[in-house]
């Protein structure tokens, strides 16, 4: 590979400078960098080019056409499409096996360096045949419109980059020469534009608090419309102008197109004001004895309390300044400070402006307020473009219903107040800090800032809020929430901290969890907790004893309207106990009303007195008896019978139940009464039954005896009627 110089010197110098020369129009960086490069890499295209032909003969140093088709290889599974020429370096003449051949070297920019790479890591060479004819064959040139060298890069992609950045540092040694928005112009060639109109921009700038892009400026104060042809070179030298000459008043916010501006001190003001932004003494006051694989155990720490790296749990500080820590690195910001970022689900579009000596975004304090936003929501951040971003608050449908927090100036910290706040926001239960907590840290903000260091702050909210039975058991994101109350602090220096000091242990079984070893750091922090929980509860006895006390003025008070309110329950207790009697009468009636039913039922089921069949009717009744049992022998399907529901108002009490039971008794000795026996006639048999065959065969001639007994009789009662 040939080596090119790419630092900017005196000749480079003056090959940009004819670039731009006699050009009104600013020029783009990129066309400036690849006109310099083609110069630097003239060289390399100076000699003949020869065309490949087995049959001629090549020396070393000579550049030869060689074309090439189908796939080539530039990985293990990796190929490429080649349908065209390129030109190759003979790098070596030799002789194997009696052939002679040829070993080359590509030094250009297409894909086919991609090919000649893949064959250096397998150690293969790149080969071709030469002098295979006799005679030797004459060789042949490329012609230079031909030469494929014309339309590709003169440099690689990282050749190229290195090139840029060099030009872009010269550029700001080399006079004469303005640049600005990637762009550049002889300043001699710069479009004049009066002083009064910055005045009128810093004017505007500061009523409307928000920036504007340059090309509304330029036709708005600079009274050019897009369509002019001169409306780049103008909005290149109002970007030039405000850069070089109004420093102190703008700053550009956005490189999108020709770039947006704002005043500093609206974008300064902005992060001054906020209450993220207030000073923490005990900041550089952090001491982390064991730093040895420190950035290692931070990226596992990380690793498991942020499984989704572009969601964050906000603080109450930053839910009040309307601000975001991001970690350095998860963003990839660029040169722009303002940013775009739209809500997902809906078409509610925010401005953010990013600090990055802060890893800070703000903007979004409107909306906050807007959604009643609380310590601990859950919000996530995805990059969509250079400068554009995208949101999402999670949210419940249940809501969470808290106590409003505001911001005391007086103490510098944050209290509850009685007010309660529904937002419809979820809050992580975790990170989530009761109202309990505000108030011990408002009450007690001068015990915590008496600390001398960021560890031994650290140490006291461990010993106040900590787990005691769990030896001061507390979550890391938990214990940053606390501590980000009494000063504003980084999520960074608490990991630092927990992870670089062996009185901070981490749980095995809980990612993100750590101990405090009070037997490391002595009983002085222990009486010092001891000794907040006893004030807080000295406080809290106060505070009832007061409630107590205006209870009783409140008593004393009510004593005159005592008597009347006493007259009113007399008549309310008057009215219920007769509404009482009225239902205790009514139930009696009821109650003897299904009395008397249920005798009556009882009187239906008495089995009557049973009476002799007359004998000309038993005959009849013995043959219907014996038919109705060969029906019953017959299998029938059951019907199923569904028993009514008892309603409630027939439920009986105790005493029914008793009586029910004395009834059904009276019941079964009625039905176990034998019925009245009527002596019967004594029947002459004229044949005896001995049952069986024989047996039947006699009842049968019992029943023809008895026939020709009938009809002896009927013809007396014909001839003289009935005997007297």
């Amino acid at each position: 590979m040939v080596e090119v110089n790419l630092n900017i010197e005196d000749p480079d110098v003056e090959v940009i400078r004819s670039y731009l020369k006699g050009k009104e129009i600013p020029q783009e960086l990129d066309e400036l960098v690849y006109h310099l490069a083609l110069v630097k890499t003239r060289h390399l295209r100076k000699n003949r080019v020869k065309i490949f032909d087995p049959g001629c003969e090549y020396r070393e140093g000579d550049l030869i056409f060689k074309e090439y088709s189908g796939k080539l290889p530039t990985g293990a599974k990796r190929f490429i499409e080649m349908d065209h020429g390129v030109v190759l370096k003979v790098v070596e003449v030799r002789q194997n096996l009696g052939r002679h051949e040829i070993r080359l070297e590509y030094d250009g920019t297409s894909d086919f360096l991609g090919y000649t790479q893949y064959l250096e890591r397998q150690k293969i060479d790149l080969l071709l045949p030469h002098k295979q004819a006799r005679p030797i064959c004459k060789t042949r040139y490329l012609e230079e419109e031909q030469d494929p060298r014309l339309k590709q890069q003169p440099l690689v992609e990282r050749d190229f980059n290195r090139l840029r950045k060099k030009v872009v540092s010269a550029l700001s040694r080399i006079q004469g020469v303005a640049f600005i928005s990637e762009r550049l112009l002889l300043e001699e060639n710069l479009k004049k534009i009066d002083d009064s109109v910055f005045s009128h921009i810093r004017e505007f700038l500061r009523e409307n608090k928000k920036s504007e892009s340059t090309e509304f400026l330029v036709e708005n104060f600079v009274k050019i419309k897009p369509k002019d042809p001169a409306f780049s070179a103008y909005c290149f030298a109002l970007n030039f102008r405000m850069m070089r000459d109004f420093k102190i008043d703008f700053h550009q916010t956005s490189m999108t197109g020709w770039g947006r501006w704002n005043l500093i001190s609206v974008i300064y003001h902005l992060r001054k004001d906020s209450l993220i932004s207030l000073f923490n003494p005990l900041e550089k006051e952090v001491h982390l004895p064991n730093r040895k694989g420190l950035t290692l155990l931070r990226r596992k720490l990380n690793a498991e309390l942020f499984p989704e790296p572009n969601r964050f749990y906000l603080t109450q500080r930053e839910v009040a300044s309307g601000a975001l820590r991001v970690k350095p690195g998860t963003f990839q910001f660029g040169e722009s400070i303002e940013l775009t970022a739209h809500e997902v689900g809906t078409k509610k579009e925010l401005t953010l402006y990013y600090y990055p000596d802060d890893q800070l975004i703000m903007g979004f304090k409107d909306y906050f307020e807007g959604i009643r936003a609380l310590q601990a929501l859950s919000l996530t951040l995805e990059q969509v473009g250079e400068d554009r971003f995208q949101f999402e608050v999670r949210t419940t449908k249940k809501g969470t219903v808290s106590d409003r927090v505001e911001y005391d100036p007086d103490k510098g910290t944050f209290r509850v107040t009685e007010e309660k706040v529904a937002s419809p926001v979820f809050a992580n239960k975790t990170m989530f800090l009761e109202s309990e907590v505000f108030r011990i840290v408002h009450e007690h903000i001068e015990d915590f800032r008496e600390a001398d260091s960021m560890n031994d702050l650290v140490q006291r909210v461990f010993l106040v809020f900590g787990l005691r039975e769990r030896n001061y058991e507390i979550h890391t994101l938990r214990l940053y929430h606390v501590l980000d109350l009494i000063y504003p602090v980084c999520l960074r220096t608490v990991e630092d901290i927990l992870l670089a000091n062996p009185e901070f242990v981490s749980s095995e079984k809980v990612p993100g969890v750590f101990y405090l070893d009070s037997d490391s750091i002595g009983q002085p922090e222990t009486e010092e907790r001891e000794r907040l929980l006893e004030v807080h509860e000295i406080e809290e006895k106060a505070e009832v004893e007061v409630e107590a006390e205006v209870v009783s003025a409140a008593d004393t008070q009510a004593g005159e309207e005592s008597s009347r309110e006493e007259e009113i329950r007399l008549l309310r207790e008057e009215r219920r106990r007769r509404r009482e009697e009225e239902m205790r009468i009514k139930e009696e009636r009821m109650r003897r009303i299904r009395i008397e039913k249920l005798g009556e039922r009882l009187q239906a089921v008495e089995v009557p007195p049973v009476v002799a069949e007359p004998k000309e009717a038993e005959a009849e009744t013995t043959r219907r008896r014996r038919r109705t049992e060969e029906e019953e022998k017959t299998p029938k399907p059951k019907k199923r019978v569904e028993k009514a529901p008892v309603p409630e108002e027939e439920t009986l009490d105790m005493d029914e139940i008793e009586e029910e039971i004395q009834l059904e008794k009276l019941k079964e000795e009625v039905l176990e009464k034998k019925p009245v026996e009527v002596p019967k006639e004594k029947k002459e048999v004229a044949y005896q039954d001995d049952g069986g065959f024989g047996g039947i065969l006699a009842s049968k001639l019992d029943d023809l005896s008895e026939k020709e007994k009938k009809q002896t009789k009927k013809p007396d009662k014909k001839k003289g009627g009935t005997k007297k």
